[in-house]
């Protein structure tokens, strides 16, 4: 069913159980609504509100169906039944759907006669619109055309089982069956079961109807936005209905038949009935946008609208942001799974399953891998970013065109708590915006949440604290509970941000709960200067590459260090700033030189002084002497001492290679505590001859993780 929001509300009679009462009740109330029906729509429109139909009453009619009084039964098969007598009829052009309607301008049914365009010409082409008339008034080619893409979208598209209705004879019509009628004040459309599927536990045949004539002013609804202005585009009204009314057929055909358990709808309240209903209407014609007009019931009071919940119905449609969201934000993309896994549980399981159990089993599966609560929470964390903060990652794809929920500061002192209650399913504010003249640097928020009676299991409550600062991004920082329902977070460089909004809701369906939240505005503190650590201060190092280290500074984000040969820093070598690991490697520094070094560190607070100053002085990269040596004395040998070496290799004046401390090391070298020794022998162990030579030398620095080979001359005397 769809309405406007000015339809009766309150929760019928079931809501407490299924007694013999409850449908004697249930039964009186209907039948002046029935009795009006069969005698006419303007007789139905006489009625006062109090005896309209409320939006679940056909809902739990069919849940109730075998324990109805048959004198009932039959009056409402006879007040709602499909009667094609005196009706036209066509096909839509996909060939799914029958649409009956009249242009007899005696009945209150009249549809405008009005015939210049088609669709079609067959279903192979359904989507094409044709010009000229077709023998088919307009608006009755603009409903056959919203039925077929209804059929394309939530039966082909998304895997649905397609509605049923009930031929003459109470079997399955091959084809749906839409009315186009004089509906009732304020009813977009009307879907009515019709009986339960023969011989099965499970579906109930279904017809639906949509509104015929649109011309009264109420359905100027759109304002600036004229494609809402159902009295001069009717057949966008037409769009958005048959989508909407289509979705209910499914809705029965997937409906078991519980012989009057007391869940009006299965185990779905009627929230996610109507919410899912709305979500369809807006996939299926997005550029329309009708849901957003339900918008404002939400966004004016967020922290007073349970989702989800029955027990008003002026805010059903509402349920329609949390459920596009659902689509939108439950998969990694886009997708119709949340929903239709929600659906097809209950379908699955014999006799359908609770609903909350069907929320938290549909969000911990292996293809959301959350919470409900959790779900839920981002959900409404993602609803401050509408309107002027609109942030489509975050919220729905028309968030820019949503209202804005405002939120009042609840104390500007540096520190307080506060305890606000919070309904089931939905949502608390707690908002904290101090003022700015004191030296405030970090934030302490703590947050314990209790139930006044507990339904379901753990995890009960999810919370997300949302950190708002001029010129800066916003950020949105979920807040991890622990069993007890308490949670924390400390936010540092506040003095950067004005506003912290804290959101914590309420994942139990049924009972209220509690959420205390406080708030603990600290002074600014800046880190300590950080300890150095190594190189040992006055340390001699080889070579010329370095790693420098300290020890950790609380609560330091980034570390800088400096290097210069000036005690007094007039001038460094070496400045690096924005370091977040405890170390540094430092590399081509001067050989044989005195370096002075110094480090600080700097958190959202600001920058330390710069530790004491600690000493090292390098060395050089490679010596080698005796140069020359003498074959005949005591210094035969010429050593190649340094860093990291790897290789010698010895060459002959002509290039030919003399030895090589690769291959005969154990012949020509012999090894050094930090290089190699070259004893004037040849690769066969035989001494060289007297002149000149030259050696390579392959280096590795391990620090800087490069290599080197550098040439020297030799001169080998006798």
């Amino acid at each position: 069913m769809r309405m406007t929001a000015s339809t009766q509300s309150g929760p019928n009679e079931f809501r407490h159980g299924v007694t013999q009462a409850s449908i004697q009740a249930f039964e009186a109330r209907l039948r002046p609504y029935l009795q009006s029906r069969r005698r006419g729509a303007r007789f139905v429109n006489a009625l006062p509100a109090s005896q309209l139909p409320r939006e679940d009453d056909f809902l739990a009619l069919a849940a109730v169906w075998s324990k109805l009084d048959p004198s009932f039964l039959a009056l409402y098969q006879a007040a709602v039944s499909p009667n094609s007598q005196g009706y036209d009829s066509c096909l839509s052009p996909g060939g799914h759907y029958v649409i009956y309607y009249t242009t007899n301008p005696d009945s209150a049914d009249a549809v405008d006669p009005t015939d210049t365009i088609g669709f079609g010409p067959d279903s192979n082409n359904w989507r094409t619109k044709t010009s000229g008339p077709n023998q088919i008034p307009d608006y009755i080619d603009q409903v056959a055309f919203s039925c077929d893409s209804a059929w394309s979208m939530e039966v082909n598209r998304f895997g649905f089982h397609q509605p049923v209705s009930m031929s003459s004879d109470g079997s399955a019509a091959t084809r749906y069956h839409f009315f186009a009628t004089e509906t009732g004040d304020g009813y977009y459309g009307q879907t009515f079961p019709d009986a339960p599927f023969p011989g099965s536990a499970i579906g109930f045949f279904a017809h639906c109807e949509v509104r015929g004539n649109w011309t009264d002013p109420i359905w100027d609804i759109g304002g600036s936005d004229s494609a809402l202005n159902y009295n001069i585009h009717p057949e966008n009204a037409a769009h958005v209905t048959c989508v909407h009314e289509n979705f209910h057929g499914i809705q029965f055909s997937m409906l078991w038949n519980k012989q009057g358990v007391n869940n009006p709808f299965d185990y779905f309240p009627l929230g996610w009935i109507e919410g899912t209903a709305v979500m369809m209407e807006h996939l299926g014609f997005d550029d329309i946008k009708d849901y957003l007009q339900y918008a404002t019931a939400f966004f004016s009071a967020p922290d007073s609208m349970p989702f989800l919940i029955d027990d008003d119905e002026n805010i059903l449609y509402s349920n329609s942001l949390l459920t596009i969201f659902l689509f939108e934000k439950a998969p990694v993309s886009p997708r119709i799974d949340f929903p239709k896994t929600i659906f097809y549980n209950n379908y699955n399981y014999t006799n359908g399953i609770p609903f909350d159990t069907n929320l938290r089993a549909t969000s911990g599966d292996s293809t959301f891998k959350t919470t409900w609560v959790g779900l839920l929470n981002r959900f409404h964390t993602g609803s401050y970013f509408t309107g002027i903060r609109a942030d489509t990652s975050r919220f729905d794809l028309d968030a820019a065109l949503m209202p804005w929920w405002a939120v009042t500061p609840d104390s500007s002192a540096a520190s307080y708590s506060i305890t606000k209650t919070v309904y089931p399913y939905a949502m608390q504010t707690f908002d904290y915006k101090p003022n700015t003249a004191g030296p405030f640097d970090t934030l302490t928020i703590n947050l314990a949440c209790t139930d006044s009676a507990a339904t379901v299991p753990a995890p009960r409550w999810a919370a997300s604290c949302i950190v708002r600062g001029s010129g800066l991004p916003d950020s949105v920082i979920a807040l991890p509970f622990d069993t007890l329902g308490n949670a924390s977070c400390v936010i540092t460089g506040f003095r950067t941000r004005n506003e912290v909004v804290v959101i914590p809701t309420n994942g139990d369906p049924e009972s209220d709960g509690y959420a205390a939240v406080s708030f603990k505005a600290s002074a600014l503190i800046v880190p300590p200067a950080p300890i150095l650590s190594q190189p040992a201060n006055g340390a001699n190092i080889p070579g010329t590459s370095v790693r420098v280290s300290w020890n950790a500074s609380p609560g330091a984000a980034t570390y800088a260090i400096q290097i210069s040969a000036s005690s007094g820093f007039a001038s460094v070598a070496v400045n690096q700033t924005a370091l977040t690991a405890l170390s540094s490697v430092v590399t081509k520094l001067a050989p044989n030189t005195t370096y002075y070094w110094r480090a600080n560190a700097t958190d959202v607070s600001g920058t330390s002084t710069w530790s004491s100053v600690w000493t090292f002085s390098t060395g050089v990269s490679l010596v080698i002497f005796p140069n020359p040596p003498h074959l005949s004395g005591d210094k035969n040998f010429i050593n190649f001492e340094g860093t990291g070496i790897q290789s010698v290799r010895i060459y002959s004046l002509d290039g030919n290679i003399v030895t090589n401390s690769g291959t005969s090391q154990t012949a020509a070298f012999a090894p050094l505590a930090n290089g190699l020794k070259w004893q004037l022998k040849n690769n066969q162990g035989r001494n060289v001859a007297p002149g000149y030579y030259r050696a390579v030398v392959e280096q590795r620095d391990t620090l800087a993780g490069t290599s080197s080979t550098t040439a020297h001359k030799l001169l080998v005397f006798p």
